[in-house]
């Protein structure tokens, strides 16, 4: 999480490599605020200028000065990318520059005796199933309202002038832009071109888990 201040702070990318979407961990799994309070990169202490933050690979939390942004493979190109702490960036560069299955990501979790253990799948189940069905989007009319929520739902984070309200188009639920990412939507046949979609990462992950191999646009409810 962060406050108003390191929300306008810019975490490094690196242009050398680019995560897997399957790599990204459900925010179900996150390790819980409460059970660190400290970096588990440098050990330093959490406090209000030292704020958690969660690594997207493994679910543990970091502080920023231990956090890259990593780029996220998806069908179409795009701006997408997560926070990743340096000790995942650490095995993820052991498996550079592109690995072949999850199975190598396995070993970023193990780094935290509180990361939760997932299914690794291979990387071609990421481009039959990061793209959305048209029809699988809420209507704007099913969307939480804005007054309803005042801190992201995945993060905690409040939300502020700097950190500002974002509907997920999958499940309408309020999250800020660090905890969204843009899918590639199917439009139907009959009109031409490409789009994509903000969607929060649980509804992301929860669509890569659900669609089997070949398919997409599985239903979310």
């Amino acid at each position: 999480m962060a406050t108003a201040v390191d929300a306008t702070i810019k975490e490094p990318t690196r242009s050398n490599y680019v995560l897997p979407l399957e790599y990204v961990m459900h925010p179900t799994k996150w390790v819980d605020d409460e059970q660190r309070d400290s970096c588990r990169v440098c050990s330093r202490s959490f406090n209000l200028l030292r704020r958690k933050h969660h690594c997207r690979v493994c679910g543990d939390l970091a502080c920023s000065n231990c956090l890259v942004r990593e780029a996220v493979e998806m069908t179409l190109p795009g701006k997408n990318d997560v926070k990743v702490c340096l000790l995942c960036i650490i095995v993820l560069d052991e498996t550079a520059p592109c690995p072949s299955s999850r199975s190598n990501a396995s070993s970023c979790s193990s780094l935290s005796s509180s990361s939760t253990s997932t299914s690794m799948t291979s990387r071609s189940h990421s481009a039959s199933c990061d793209v959305l069905l048209v029809d699988r989007l809420a209507s704007p009319l099913e969307w939480v309202p804005n007054h309803s929520r005042q801190f992201c739902l995945l993060c905690k984070a409040s939300f502020n002038p700097f950190r500002r309200k974002h509907h997920c188009r999958v499940c309408g639920e309020l999250v800020c832009s660090q905890c969204l990412i843009r899918m590639p939507v199917a439009l139907p046949r009959q009109i031409t071109g490409k789009t994509t979609t903000k969607a929060c990462v649980t509804c992301v992950m929860d669509h890569v888990e659900r669609t089997p191999v070949g398919r997409s646009g599985p239903r979310f409810y």
